[in-house]
């Protein structure tokens, strides 16, 4: 059954979704928070299927019957879905007025389903345009807005939404080479000079172009595969889906830049805790470490593991803006590997 996965973990949080949805008690918008995006993908699924199953088995859905099936594989005819896909990685106002739009038009009595997908990534005017959608929603719909931050969304905007929390307490990172990038980092500490420094510069630039192509290839794979749709499309028309798949691959890019940045960010801060005895039982992400053997781990002071995590915040702030990103790696990995 859809939910299986999470009865064990979260049984009350089942349990409670279920009475809502026995009782006809579906809210209109949930915030769904976790620490992994394909673990809140698969929640949001199940839930949705709870939601809608037309053959209930038990307390859950059916995960067969044609609601199920549909939304299983992307052909529910009463859904919208949103991401980011603008060359910043931002959700912009003019998507969220196009999910409003969608939202008010005739369903045949069916629920009509929005899911916002790194809602966080919704820009002020976004989510305050949002809020007008939270505020009147039309009748019968789910919204569900899906984020690994919940705190950066608007106040306003949690407040009316129900939260669904699927925390782990661990970090799973989903980009090729996660294991060997926190091996490499292990090399970055104060005094390990310039060859160290290079050294890991060259991976981290490696890895981020690795990214880049996986999501330009995404990208083209998604274009392929609506070409014999738009052959006959006007050259303006055809223009502006060249455009956005472009920015599609950029925002897919931008997304795994944002994975491997809060590694990189994660392994220090577990330092930092270590430097300052705290023990690997009860470190937020100990899991970090499994690649690395206990003998391999560098030992570090308190005050160079502080020093480097002020290093990696100024340098994921530099990315925020246009900088050049290899010149902005090396420069990080020099200052973390300073003698003085």
């Amino acid at each position: 059954m859809p939910l299986t996965e999470f009865r064990d973990k979260y049984p009350n949080l089942i349990a409670r979704l279920w009475q809502a949805r026995s009782r006809d008690r579906v809210g209109h918008a949930y915030v769904i928070t976790g620490d992994h995006t394909g673990t809140i993908d698969r929640f949001a699924l199940g839930w949705m299927q709870m939601a809608l199953c037309g053959q209930p088995k038990g307390d859950d859905a059916c995960g067969s019957c044609d609601s199920c099936a549909r939304l299983a594989n992307g052909t529910y005819p009463y859904q919208q879905t949103i991401k980011p896909k603008s060359k910043s990685r931002r959700i912009l106002i003019e998507q969220i007025r196009e999910l409003e739009h969608y939202l008010h038009l005739k369903s045949d009595g069916q629920i009509k389903i929005g899911i916002i997908h790194d809602a966080d990534r919704m820009n002020e005017a976004a989510q305050n345009a949002f809020l007008k959608t939270l505020e009147e929603p039309s009748p019968r719909t789910l919204l569900l807005l899906l984020t690994l931050n919940p705190m950066d969304l608007l106040p306003t905007v949690r407040s009316r939404c129900q939260l669904l929390s699927i925390l782990e307490n661990q970090t799973l990172y989903d980009f090729s080479g996660s294991s060997e990038l926190i091996a490499a980092l292990s090399k970055l500490s104060q005094g390990k000079g310039a060859a160290a420094a290079i050294e890991v510069t060259t991976h981290i630039t490696e890895t981020l172009q690795h990214l880049r192509k996986e999501s330009e290839s995404e990208a083209k794979k998604q274009q392929k595969a609506l070409a014999g749709q738009t052959a006959d499309l006007e050259r303006a028309v055809q223009k502006r889906l060249d455009d956005e798949f472009q920015a599609h691959a950029a925002s897919l890019y931008l997304s795994r830049r944002d994975s491997l940045l809060s590694a990189v960010h994660t392994w220090f801060a577990q330092e930092y805790l270590r430097a300052n005895n705290v023990e690997d039982s009860i470190l937020p992400n100990a899991e970090l470490y499994q690649c690395l053997g206990t003998d391999t781990r560098p030992e570090v002071t308190t005050t160079a593991a502080r020093r480097s995590l002020e290093l990696t915040e100024s340098f994921m702030e530099s990315l925020r803006y246009n900088v050049d990103e290899p010149l902005a790696i090396e420069n990080f990995c020099l200052k973390v590997c300073a003698r003085r």
